[in-house]
């Protein structure tokens, strides 16, 4: 994960009114339909409305080229954390296996914004594993 990323979260954090932070970065259509891709939405001031396994929104005018894809990375306000812990996860979080789901089911914001830096690949699945050990193997240029 970039440094830059980590000071973009923190800082959008302290700037917004939100009670975690998060980065996502635009993703094709072709990647979207991956549902180990976590997919989210947001308002115009960069409000998550929605993270979904699935492709949102969905496109029924067939004129989306890209969607946001989201970055497994958090900030998070103590005082949050604290009562974040103490919360039963909710149907929509079981439904799609996604823990920020318990946050926005229990009226807490989270603020997302496009990433200034890219990360590496992630690793969700044996087959990112196996990506990742191919980039990483020696004699590879």
């Amino acid at each position: 994960m970039p440094a830059a990323n980590l000071r973009q979260v923190a800082s959008n954090l302290v700037a917004s009114e939100c009670d975690m932070a998060t980065l996502h970065k635009e993703i094709d259509s072709e990647h979207a339909q991956d549902p180990n891709q976590v997919k989210l939405v947001h308002d115009h001031r960069g409000h998550a409305l929605y993270f979904s396994r699935s492709l949102i929104p969905y496109d029924r005018s067939g004129t989306l080229t890209s969607y946001c894809g989201h970055i497994g990375l958090y900030a998070y306000r103590v005082g949050f954390i604290e009562a974040f812990s103490q919360l039963q996860p909710c149907e929509l979080e079981l439904a799609e296996s996604l823990e920020q789901l318990r946050a926005l089911c229990n009226g807490y914001s989270i603020h997302s914004e496009i990433a200034r830096e890219l990360p590496g690949p992630g690793i969700d699945t044996e087959a990112d594993l196996q990506r990742v050990q191919q980039l990483m193997s020696p004699g590879r240029s």
